[in-house]
């Protein structure tokens, strides 16, 4: 029985300099029913040596193929129930685990909306149902203009 119930996806390309503050921000809180995926999106650079001395993290390593292939083989790998992407330049909040996980116990929502604050991802107060709009790209242009920066799909 699958008992993760987040699968938390990082994608990074030549991070050395930013990876670290990015998994010390999120693994720090991390806990049961929670996975980490880091997908090493061809770094030519010292990012795969730092984050392979995280253990907590499911390293992947893969030829450069761009941010887009990187997420799909991090979906193709994930285990958990909801999902939500990490960029490896980006860190969390320090009760960011703790938000989600009470969301998506709490809510039915298909969408966990997030939004960027002073160089970290923060929750916003945000939950959209898709099936009760017009679609989540109609939803974004009439709400947000593009700029969200990352969420958790159900």
């Amino acid at each position: 029985m699958n008992d993760i119930r987040l699968s938390i996806i990082i994608t990074a390309y030549n991070q050395e300099k930013c990876i670290a503050r990015c998994l010390d921000s999120l693994l720090c809180q991390l806990k049961d029913g929670v996975e980490v995926l880091v997908i090493d999106d061809g770094s030519e650079d010292g990012s795969g040596e730092i984050i392979q001395k995280y253990n907590q993290v499911q390293y992947i390593y893969k030829e450069n193929g761009g941010v887009s292939s990187a997420r799909n083989l991090g979906l193709q790998k994930a285990k958990g129930k909801n999902i939500t992407f990490i960029d490896g330049d980006d860190c969390v909040t320090e009760n960011y685990i703790d938000t989600i996980i009470q969301l998506i116990g709490a809510h039915t929502e298909d969408l966990i909306v997030f939004d960027y604050n002073e160089g970290c991802l923060s929750l916003t107060d945000k939950t959209i149902k898709l099936s009760n709009n017009e679609g989540f790209y109609h939803y974004l242009d009439q709400t947000y203009q593009f700029w969200i920066k990352t969420f958790v799909w159900n």
